[in-house]
C-alpha cells in the first residue's frame, strides 16, 4: 500500500498508536511505526483500557505518565481525544 502511494504522488505518511492500552504495546507500536515513517503520532488516549473502566482518571494518569514517557522517544507528535465504545 505504501508503494502505491507513493506512486500515485503521495509525499507524507503517518501512522498513529491508540490501541495498544498498555505502556509495552504502545511503545511497541510507535517503535515498529517509526522505522517506516518520522510522522508518528502518539494517541495513547483514544479508550480507556477496561480494567480502568471504573477509574479512568487512573488511566488518564498513566497515559500522561508512564505511557507518554515510554512512547516520546518513537513519536514525533501527539494527538489526544477519547472515543466511546471504540
Amino acid at each position: 500500500h505504501l508503494a502505491e502511494g507513493l506512486r500515485q504522488g503521495t509525499t507524507t505518511q503517518e501512522t498513529k498508536s491508540g490501541y495498544g492500552l498498555t505502556v509495552d504495546d504502545e511503545s511497541r507500536a510507535l517503535a515498529l511505526a517509526a522505522r517506516h515513517t518520522d510522522e508518528v503520532t502518539y494517541l495513547g488516549a483514544h479508550i480507556v483500557a477496561p480494567e480502568y473502566a471504573d477509574d479512568p482518571a487512573a488511566y488518564v494518569a498513566l497515559v500522561t505518565g508512564p505511557m507518554l514517557d515510554a512512547c516520546a522517544p518513537h513519536a514525533r507528535w501527539v494527538d489526544v481525544f477519547c472515543e466511546k465504545g471504540a
